[in-house]
């Protein structure tokens, strides 16, 4: 065996399972659409909420492109270094913890006019 065979972490037992993949690529399709939904209504949902305009909504939407770059490719790191069953489930309580502030934000104060 090659030096490189020796250091390189062994895969987790499940990855290699069939069902698991399916598992993992089903919920990484359905995450996709339900992005893309969010996306397509978070604009219609600005210009009533906001009076945003067509340039506003431009804008907001190179600023979440750039973000979402950036995260991701801090996240790809932090998975290929953590593991990849470590970062989701940082990412599944991260997303916990913004929806549960998130729907504490009316309680919090005044809504946005």
């Amino acid at each position: 065996m090659t030096a490189a065979a020796h250091s390189s972490r062994p895969a987790h037992r499940g990855v290699a399972s069939p069902g698991l993949k399916t598992v993992v690529f089903a919920m990484t399709g359905a995450n996709s659409m339900a992005t893309t939904f969010f996306f397509y209504y978070l604009y219609f949902y600005t210009q009533d909420q906001f009076g945003f305009g067509q340039l506003q909504n431009f804008q907001l939407a190179a600023a979440l492109g750039a973000v979402y770059a950036v995260f991701a490719f801090c996240a790809g790191r932090f998975a290929q270094r953590a593991g990849y069953f470590a970062s989701l489930r940082l990412g599944l309580g991260l997303m916990a913890a913004a929806i549960l502030l998130g729907s504490q934000m009316q309680a919090l104060g005044r809504p946005w006019p």
